[in-house]
């Protein structure tokens, strides 16, 4: 074979592989199934950031206990509403069954790939790297439930829980709202929302 013709054959091989390395690099990973609660969560959250009454209607309980952090009695469902209108963004949202040992990574994770409309100075704050930290920092995020919804440590493994974290701007002052909610299973293995809690714990007071 022509010396001129190698080349070009060469070529091809290369062009070839090169196609195929880009065809894998650009293909999206397939989506993982979410379960029940996963998916309970993930409606709650559309409907909170687009302000659905009737869709967080349909997953409430029939009398879910509402209240916003360090404040005393109850909330209703129009304080949530308000609270879903006053969201710039969605940041992120999770479901876990059991206490959420990996809230603040997850969390963490949502911070680093959101850039836009947030301060560094506050994303920072949401990305811990030392180990302490970050170990304190999960600690916490289990705690923000336990105080929250009264969960006992022995009651962890039957319970479901999630957040939502949001970027709200209430009357030109703009900052976090963390959105806790816990669940419980009916009968026919669907999910139920009967209590949330919303603010910001790391705010100074």
């Amino acid at each position: 074979m022509k010396r001129g013709s190698t080349l070009v054959i060469g070529g091809w091989i290369i062009l070839a592989v090169a196609g195929m390395l880009r065809a894998q690099t650009t293909q999206p990973s397939p989506a993982r199934e979410e379960t029940p609660w996963q998916k309970t969560v993930h409606q709650f959250s559309d409907a909170l950031g687009k302000g659905d009454k009737a869709v967080l209607q349909s997953l409430l309980g029939d009398k879910p206990v509402m209240h916003v952090f360090n404040a005393t009695g109850n909330a209703g469902l129009d304080d949530l509403l308000a609270l879903g209108k006053s969201a710039e963004q969605t940041i992120g949202y999770h479901a876990y069954q059991g206490a959420p040992q990996s809230m603040a990574a997850d969390m963490a994770g949502d911070f680093k790939d959101n850039e836009k409309g947030i301060p560094d100075e506050v994303r920072r704050r949401m990305m811990p790297q030392e180990a302490g930290a970050k170990a304190k920092a999960s600690a916490t995020a289990v705690q923000w439930f336990e105080v929250n919804f009264d969960i006992k440590n022995s009651e962890w493994n039957t319970i479901p829980v999630g957040v939502v974290e949001l970027w709200v701007n209430s009357s030109g002052t703009r900052s976090l709202a963390f959105v806790l909610v816990r669940g419980q299973q009916e009968t026919d293995g669907s999910f139920r929302i009967v209590a949330v809690a919303w603010g910001n714990p790391l705010e100074k007071k």
